[in-house]
C-alpha cells in the first residue's frame, strides 16, 4: 500500500520526524512549507488541497478537523509513547497505513496511540 504522505507541526520532534521518513513515509515539516509562522487552520487547509495528512500533538486540530474537510489528522498524546523510543511512533504509524489508505483517511481523526 502507497505510504501516506504527512505534514508535521511544529510541536513534533524531529527525531520523530526523521524516524518517519527513514521509515518511507513522505514528510514535510510546517516550518519546511511555512516558514516560522504558520497557522493551524491554514495548515488544516491546505493539506486537503493536497491530500496530506497532518501529524500532531496539537489538539486544536481535533477541533478543527470536527469544523470542516479535511486530508486526515493523526493525533498523539502520550509523550512516554515517542520519549522511550521515538521508532514506536514511526512503527505505530506503519501499522495505521497498513489499514488506512490516502482516500481512507479523509476527514477521519486517528490517535497514534491506539496502534501501538
Amino acid at each position: 500500500m502507497e505510504r501516506l504522505s504527512l505534514l508535521v507541526d511544529e510541536h513534533v520532534p524531529r527525531v520523530f520526524t526523521g524516524a518517519l521518513r527513514s521509515t518511507g513515509f513522505d514528510v514535510t515539516t510546517a516550518q519546511e512549507r511555512y516558514g516560522q509562522e504558520s497557522v493551524d487552520s491554514s495548515i488544516l487547509d491546505d493539506c486537503a488541497e493536497t491530500g496530506t495528512v497532518v501529524l500532531t500533538n496539537h489538539r486544536d486540530f481535533v477541533r478543527m478537523a470536527n469544523e470542516r474537510d479535511h486530508a486526515g489528522v493523526v493525533m498523539y498524546t502520550d509523550r512516554r509513547f515517542r520519549l522511550d523510543d521515538p521508532t514506536n511512533p514511526a512503527g505505530a504509524l506503519v501499522e495505521m497505513n497498513r489499514y488506512y489508505s490516502k482516500d481512507g483517511m479523509a476527514n477521519t481523526v486517528e490517535w497514534l496511540d491506539n496502534w501501538r
